[in-house]
């Protein structure tokens, strides 16, 4: 779930890929975002704020 949390939100703050290159910069903040997540326990709490997520960029 986080995965695709992240790279919807790269498609919502960057608008669609016109390239290759754009779409893999995405997924690879979606697996960012996964790793986050899995590092804490829980279901809701594990997601990251978004002062962790400007960290990741």
């Amino acid at each position: 779930m986080p995965f695709i949390a992240g790279v919807l939100r790269g498609l919502h703050l960057h608008g669609k890929s016109n390239n290759l290159e754009e779409m893999l910069d995405h997924i690879q903040f979606g697996n960012k975002m996964g790793a986050l997540c899995a590092m804490k326990s829980g279901a809701l709490s594990a997601m990251p704020y978004a002062d962790e997520l400007g960290e990741l960029e």
